[in-house]
């Protein structure tokens, strides 16, 4: 294991022995720990985990989709990425009005679209990076805007590092 991995694992023994249950949305619970933090000299190289498996191809097309803009979980699956599959079924969709497919506005739209209303799948928002408009840093920045994340529908997920 790398020196990460262990800061990672310390501090997640850290949060099961001192953290404290809370109820959550989706009414499984959180386990949460104040303070507790993780830094990393991103010159030294980036800190990916590698106490699980991680398919770094798979990484690399979401990352590429939320860069795009897309909320059609379609296009992952055509890259043969199928880690939101679940979120895009018929019956998921319809708890939240929407045609199956279209994960809402999750990442891509808020990346690409920060403060705009969701109005549903559409090919025509995608950003091409190639053509020169937008930029990625403005992307990336638009990221941390806290505002429109109270507003997606977005699955649990294990940590957020921004």
């Amino acid at each position: 294991m790398i020196h990460h991995d262990d800061e990672y694992l310390a501090l997640l023994r850290l949060i099961l022995e001192q953290g404290h249950d809370k109820g959550d949305r989706t009414g499984t619970g959180t386990r949460s720990y104040f303070g507790g933090q993780l830094r990393f000299d991103m010159r030294k190289g980036f800190p990916l985990l590698t106490t699980k498996k991680v398919a770094m191809r798979w990484v690399a097309e979401e990352l590429f989709w939320f860069l795009r803009g897309s909320t059609n979980e379609q296009e992952l699956r055509d890259a043969g990425v199928d880690i939101w599959k679940e979120w895009a079924t018929e019956e998921k969709c319809a708890e939240f009005d929407r045609p199956p497919g279209d994960l809402g506005p999750i990442y891509g739209h808020q990346w690409r679209r920060f403060g705009a209303t969701y109005t549903g799948i559409d090919p025509d928002k995608t950003v091409d990076f190639s053509s020169g408009g937008d930029s990625i840093d403005q992307s990336i920045t638009a990221a941390i805007g806290k505002v429109i994340i109270v507003k997606a529908e977005l699955p649990p997920r294990a940590m957020v590092v921004v």
